[in-house]
């Protein structure tokens, strides 16, 4: 930014990463970043699932060393896509 340009609005995101769900829910946050090793699908983690599927704003992804695990004839390229749609 130069020295001319201000910010118009202050901007929140949210960092989400294992135990933040609740934290994330109270903040409120403009967008959420979530840091790898998303969800593996089991039951044990449909309660985090259903919070991310919830928040209305945007949500991007950073991949884990985990998030390659199992499906790897997909790989990342397919699984995660970094196109912003939401503006």
């Amino acid at each position: 930014m130069s020295g001319e340009e201000s910010p118009s609005a202050k901007v929140r995101f949210g960092i989400v990463s294992d135990v933040h769900k609740d934290v994330m829910q109270e903040a409120k946050p403009d967008f959420i970043l979530q840091l790898g090793d998303f969800c593996t699908p089991i039951p044990q983690n449909l309660e985090f699932l259903t919070i991310w599927n919830r928040f209305s704003g945007p949500r991007y992804h950073v991949i884990g060393n985990h998030d390659m695990d199992g499906d790897r004839e997909k790989g990342p390229d397919k699984k995660y896509d970094f196109t912003r749609e939401q503006t």
